[in-house]
């Protein structure tokens, strides 16, 4: 927060969407697999909320829909290959 990277990131993104909120959203579900891979929910859902959020609260998105979207992306990123942590501790236990 004291950089200011969340909204420079925030910019960065509505830079390349121009602003469309579908393609805006698109973008955040790759954003958000992609930083989240090999990371807890947690900590996946935490990083998202603070680079791709802003953006969603500029194009004027409701709070908690688009907290519940990246969550779920959060969510995808532990089961999405190369790396599904999930996968691998669902491997363990069967």
């Amino acid at each position: 927060s004291m950089t200011g990277l969340g909204m420079k990131a925030a910019n960065v993104i509505l830079t390349i969407s121009n602003g469309q909120p579908g393609v805006t959203l698109v973008i955040a579900a790759i954003v958000t697999i992609i930083l989240g891979l090999g990371m807890p929910t947690p900590s996946a859902y935490i990083l998202a909320a603070v680079l791709v959020g802003p953006a969603l609260a500029k194009l004027g998105f409701p709070i908690l829909q688009s907290h519940m979207f990246l969550l779920y992306y959060a969510v995808l990123s532990a089961l999405t290959p190369p790396i599904a942590v999930a996968a691998l501790a669902a491997a363990a236990i069967a």
